[in-house]
């Protein structure tokens, strides 16, 4: 049977060509140097396609089978009297890059030059590679690199040039090689360096038609071609010439030194040597994962000393007598104090941060910040505040109890409570730093199943100013369980706790982004009604409300519209299934829920409060989210308004808390018993102002310096898509 007649025949016994007989043929014809294109370079993209091969894939291997086993020679003799250089000759294609070695032998006695193959080296390039032909000729290149430095170490028993030089017809990577300018591209850059290590290369341009490894990187169709083949086995033939005659090209040296300066010689090392000494930390912070324990340990441990030794120098603490085992409040605070004291030592502020903080040391020693609040009514503590180093542990056990405290508090709310007593260069990164690697509630918490819906516009109530509670949004939160003082019992040998069901009523401030928390025990129109009353009494009724579709509120608003004679309110009930449309009270919703989860948990699942507990626990939360900052904090301590706004303002412009409300005008009488304020005319029109200004203050940092400009506009979806819904809001 004719083997080229049809490919239906059987070729080594086999019916088709199989993975198998590939291995097998390669080997077989392992010694030979590019034999045919399709068996070297195409093969092992057909190799990829499964183990399946069509007719016409199968045409790639009838080359390798037929062509026979001929013997190629290659003149390898080096003689010592002559003197060598060796020329590298790079290429890449979309299949292959090839790097081929030519040695360049000059007779001194007749100034006979030739040249000669001596090294090659193809690589195949990847299937699902998707880099360009420039980058491929870059790691042709260093594939060349690599080759010279091979051949140049087992040819040390000769004459040879210490220059290295190198050809390729890739002017891209050339210019890559040559450029001061730092290329983005990762990968590229890392291959430039790996060539700028080289000190003695020089790259210079050749044409692509004088380029011998261009038949490495395409194949060739026989061994009787391959032979015959002067520009594979001799190189081009300037090669063979005196330099003059080489390719006009600009040479580039890779290297930072542009001379070669001959071999290193051997001289003595100079050696400098510097002792940095570090103070010695007293207390192990490592040991305790929180502030209250170690505050205790070094408590005792002080404790201890002093009725060691009383008149001990490094702790100057007066001689106190300890009635109890406990630790007091002082002992809290002078442990506190060394603590602070010690880990300032440890962790010195830089000149920056010395110059922009305007550090400076207390009566204590400790480490203060000045700024420019000396003449406001804030405490001394907030107006100077202490300095906390960034990577001090310290830092993070009061970062970390103080987001306990305030029950899984956010990063911004935690940072300006800290802010009242400490002051954290770079604050923000840093106790969000802490807070991500401390609380593992509050990461298994953030965790997302998916991306939120893209964000609409927002309604005129959310961005108008009004009273508190003028535009409200409203929404029930639970179901949630209370335990009962009953119990009953659920088997012979156990008793269960019995429970009840309730609901908490949100009300939403759209205007000042204020909650209030309200217990109902069931989802009923009555019950809602007295809800309803009790919301109206704190903060008058609103004219506007915008719920969810729940039957409650639907007849709820029926029963409401049928009254007379009581004020009108717009009630936007919320389309079914379309969550996103309440989004602007939902997010307060989610706070109060993520403040729920993690005061009410024990371990991984809830714990079952009894009723006072959950009341004072609500009562709590309902003021830690109203006193959250809804601007940023500023990072100056010396800003005119370091403290953020936060919605108790506007329902308390006054102060942190009612007792700050300034109903003493007299200042100087306030600790006079026997004192009673008068009032007049005059000072409640004076106080009047007072208030209203305080309030017009809040509201134009409010609308025009923080909070409105941060929510203009979304970046986490494209215009497109924010144009879209405008139209269906």
């Amino acid at each position: 049977m004719d083997c080229k007649s049809t490919l239906k025949r059987l070729i080594c016994g086999l019916q088709k060509i199989t993975t198998r007989y590939y291995i097998k043929a390669q080997a077989k014809h392992s010694q030979k140097i590019f034999v045919t294109e399709t068996t070297h370079i195409s093969i092992p993209r057909l190799l990829s396609n499964n183990n399946q091969y069509h007719e016409e894939q199968q045409r790639a291997f009838l080359p390798l089978e037929e062509t026979p086993q001929e013997k190629l020679k290659l003149p390898r003799l080096s003689q010592p009297e002559k003197k060598y250089q060796l020329h590298c000759f790079t290429d890449a294609s979309e299949a292959a890059m090839c790097a081929a070695i030519f040695i360049r032998i000059v007779d001194t006695s007749d100034s006979k030059v030739d040249a000669r193959l001596i090294f090659s080296k193809t690589k195949v390039k990847p299937i699902k590679s998707t880099k360009t032909i420039p980058i491929l000729e870059l790691i042709a290149i260093v594939m060349g690199v690599k080759a010279l430095k091979f051949v140049q170490s087992h040819l040390s028993n000769i004459d040879i040039d210490p220059i290295l030089n190198l050809w390729s017809d890739s002017s891209v990577a050339i210019s890559w090689i040559n450029t001061k300018i730092n290329i983005r591209d990762i990968f590229v850059s890392n291959r430039i360096k790996s060539i700028q290590k080289i000190p003695n290369l020089i790259i210079r341009h050749v044409s692509g038609q004088e380029n011998p490894s261009d038949l490495g990187t395409r194949g060739i169709s026989s061994t009787q071609a391959l032979s015959s083949n002067n520009m594979w086995w001799n190189g081009p033939p300037w090669l063979s010439l005196p330099s003059t005659c080489w390719p006009d090209s600009k040479e580039v040296k890779p290297f930072l030194s542009n001379e070669y300066k001959g071999p290193k010689k051997e001289g003595e090392n100079t050696i400098f040597a510097f002792t940095v000494t570090q103070p010695q930390s007293i207390f192990d912070l490592t040991r305790h994962s929180r502030l209250h324990k170690a505050l205790r340990t070094i408590a005792y441990v002080i404790r201890f000393i002093s009725r060691l030794n009383p008149k001990s120098e490094r702790f100057p603490i007066p001689n106190e007598k300890y009635p109890s085992l406990k630790i007091s409040i002082t002992e809290y605070r002078r442990a506190l104090n060394l603590i602070l004291l010690q880990e300032q030592r440890s962790f010195p502020p830089t000149d920056k941060d010395n110059e922009a903080l305007g550090l400076f040391t207390d009566n204590q020693n400790l480490l203060r910040s000045k700024g420019r609040l000396g003449k406001s009514s804030l405490p001394i503590s907030t107006v100077e505040p202490i300095y906390l180093p960034p990577s001090s542990l310290l830092t993070a056990l009061i970062t970390y109890e103080t987001h306990l405290i305030y029950h899984h508090a956010s990063p911004l709310f935690t940072l300006s409570i800290l802010r009242r007593n400490y002051w954290i260069p770079r604050g923000r990164k840093t106790v969000e730093r802490i807070l991500f690697k401390s609380c593992f509630p509050c990461r298994k918490f953030q965790v997302k199943p998916f991306d939120p819906q893209p964000f609409p516009q927002l309604p005129i109530d959310r961005v108008s100013p009004s009273r508190p509670f003028l535009a409200t949004g409203l929404d029930y939160c639970g179901p949630l369980h209370i335990r009962t003082d009953k119990r009953f019992p659920k088997s012979p040998n156990t008793n269960t706790v019995k429970t009840k069901k309730f609901w908490i009523v949100v009300w939403v401030c759209l205007s000042t982004r204020a909650i209030s928390l309200d217990y109902v025990p069931v989802q009923t129109s009555e019950s809602f009604l007295l809800a309803f009353r009790r919301f109206c009494s704190k903060f008058s009724p609103p004219n506007t409300i915008y719920s969810d579709s729940a039957p409650t509120f639907i007849s709820f608003k029926k029963f409401f519209e049928n009254l007379q004679n009581t004020q009108p309110i717009t009630w936007h009930l919320r389309v079914p299934y379309a969550a996103w449309r309440g989004g602007f009270y939902e997010k307060l919703i989610a706070l109060v829920k993520f403040h729920l989860r993690r005061s009410l948990a024990k371990g991984l699942f809830p714990h079952i409060s009894k009723f006072d507990t959950f009341l004072t626990t609500l009562s709590e939360i309902e003021s830690c989210v109203n006193s959250r900052p809804i601007s940023f904090c500023s990072a100056n301590p010396a800003d005119p308004l370091p403290l953020p706004l936060r919605p108790i303002d506007f329902l308390r412009p006054s102060g942190f808390n009612l007792h700050n409300w300034p109903l003493n005008l007299n200042k100087e009488n306030e600790n006079d018993p026997d004192y009673s304020p008068q009032s007049n005319p005059s000072s409640l029109e004076n106080f009047w102002k007072s208030l209203s200004k305080t309030t017009k203050h809040f509201w134009t940092q409010c609308v025009t310096n923080t909070c409105y400009p941060s929510v203009n506009v979304s970046i986490k979806y494209p215009p497109k898509i924010l144009v879209g819904l405008e139209k269906e809001s």
